[in-house]
């Protein structure tokens, strides 16, 4: 009985391993066939033969061709400190209701107990781009997104309902929730909201969990 039992597993498997490497094998011909065989060729190329602009791929780096120069600051380095090491939070969305995307990134800054300065030119802080025609112009200045502490996250909703997207960032320490103003500005409003967190804050989301809209 164990024998049989034993014979009725390695046949599944067996079957359930051909039914797993028969589309692998697929995927990676037709992997191969897309890399090496462009539009227009008789014959197979090797990647290395390809021009440049094919062995870029899919998707090249048009960040500055666009507008967008945030980088991201932490430190200065050398404490260690685990947030250090991590990446900071973004959000697409229509801030100004015209229609598009626009971008925005959580910048963080000092890190708690660092020395030293950062180097001139330096900027750290939050970025706020409005997307016109395609590109992005930097509109932080005056938005009131500028923002101060150490940002990690954020999160996009409409807090009050009237159209107009709000945004909420996570912090090292206090958290922060803006509000809308819908003329391209933003007004803090974190602790007249009652929310007063000040440990370490990641990722975050907007929901309606009583369903009173």
């Amino acid at each position: 009985m164990i024998r049989r039992a034993c014979l009725a597993m390695l046949v599944v498997a067996a079957l359930a391993m051909t039914w797993w490497l028969g589309p692998a094998r697929e995927r990676q011909t037709l992997r191969k066939t897309v890399i090496d065989k462009q539009p227009g060729d008789g014959d197979c190329q090797s990647v290395g033969s390809l021009p440049p602009t094919a062995r870029s791929g899919y998707f090249p780096d048009v960040t500055d061709k666009l507008g967008i120069d945030f980088t991201h600051v932490v430190g200065p380095l050398g404490t260690y400190f685990m947030p250090e090491v991590n990446g900071a939070g973004g959000a697409l969305f229509d801030y100004d209701g015209d229609g598009d995307l626009d971008l925005f990134f959580v910048g963080s800054g000092r890190s708690p107990a660092a020395q030293g300065e950062f180097p001139p030119g330096t900027r750290p802080g939050n970025r706020l781009y409005r997307q016109d025609d395609g590109t992005f112009t930097d509109v932080t200045a005056g938005s009131g997104l500028e923002g101060e502490g150490f940002g990690v996250g954020c999160a996009v909703g409409d807090i009050d309902n009237d159209g107009d997207l709000d945004l909420f960032v996570t912090d090292l320490g206090r958290d922060r929730l803006y509000r809308n103003n819908g003329n391209g500005t933003f007004t803090e409003i974190g602790s007249a909201a009652g929310i007063d967190e000040n440990d370490y804050g990641t990722c975050a989301a907007f929901l309606d969990y009583d369903r009173d809209g």
